[in-house]
């Protein structure tokens, strides 16, 4: 089954001449974006997990201070967390 380009263009010169330099043209072009599109959602994907591990330790802190407060011993958290 031939492709829709060679469907349409018969000639091999027209072909190798036109459409090969021109499709090596686009693919470059393409390669670059694709690679930053790559390098920008790997560089979002660090940036979420990190606020993501980050909320996960302010969430234990609270936790830990709100079931000291719950027991009334404040005595076990050090002054900085008060701060």
């Amino acid at each position: 089954m031939k492709s829709i380009v060679e469907s349409i263009i018969q000639n091999d010169s027209i072909k190798n001449e036109f459409l090969k330099p021109f499709g090596q043209y686009v693919y470059n072009e393409v390669y670059f974006y694709i690679l930053l599109i790559l390098v920008y959602c790997g560089i979002l994907f660090i940036g979420v997990l990190g606020t993501i591990i980050y909320l996960l330790h302010i969430h234990k802190l609270i936790t830990n201070m709100q079931n000291a407060l719950m027991q009334n011993n404040v005595s076990d958290y050090p002054i900085e967390l008060w701060h």
